[in-house]
């Protein structure tokens, strides 16, 4: 008489089996959450940028994205200028200068979501003059983009990366803004769609 069920070996093959589909499995889902979590981080910056620029026009004021680090990180705030000097780190950190909105924290898209490259990575920069900083940050001397009531802006980028993904925020001296993501395959900068 043929009993039903598993022997102890055949539970031990497919348990075998599962957990090296796992092991197989666990990079290509790490990759997944860290292209999300880049993903979210990129669109939340390129809205908050679109924000500055309508918040610029509306307010006859310069409005721009200042990016800072605290003991939780980097992180981006939207501020205008409150004295006519244009948005300046100096007034900000004297509050003569309102933050609009913010902060918002790269690390709260996902731990692996930050400024600048991945370690001991060089990438040209999109406008193929010079290399992406490994601050991530290329706008004039203050780190801040911004916005002015013209419509037109301080040029600059931002780069963000997870893993080895790397996403770029260009800001053009009209105020026209453009998302880039490095294609490691094709050694270029090509867009980046939400």
């Amino acid at each position: 008489m043929k009993t039903k069920g598993f022997s102890l070996v055949e539970l031990l093959v497919t348990l075998g089996v599962l957990g090296l589909l796992l092991a197989l499995a666990t990079p290509r889902t790490e990759r997944f959450g860290r292209r999300a979590a880049l993903t979210a981080a990129a669109t939340r910056l390129f809205t908050d940028a679109q924000r500055c620029r309508e918040l610029a026009a509306q307010r006859l004021a310069h409005v721009g994205l200042l990016f800072d680090v605290d003991p939780r990180g980097s992180f981006y705030v939207v501020v205008a200028d409150g004295n006519g000097n244009g948005v300046s780190r100096r007034d900000y950190l004297a509050g003569r200068d309102r933050v609009l909105a913010g902060p918002v924290y790269l690390a709260d898209f996902g731990a692996a979501v930050r400024l600048g490259l991945p370690a001991g990575t060089t990438v040209p920069a999109p406008s193929e003059q010079g290399w992406v900083p490994q601050g991530g940050i290329a706008a004039g001397r203050s780190g801040i983009l911004s916005f002015s009531p013209s419509l037109g802006a301080t040029p600059g980028s931002v780069y963000l990366t997870a893993g080895d993904e790397v996403v770029a925020l260009r800001v053009a001296p009209l105020g026209a803004l453009r998302l880039l993501r490095w294609s490691k395959q094709r050694q270029a900068w090509v867009p980046f769609t939400l």
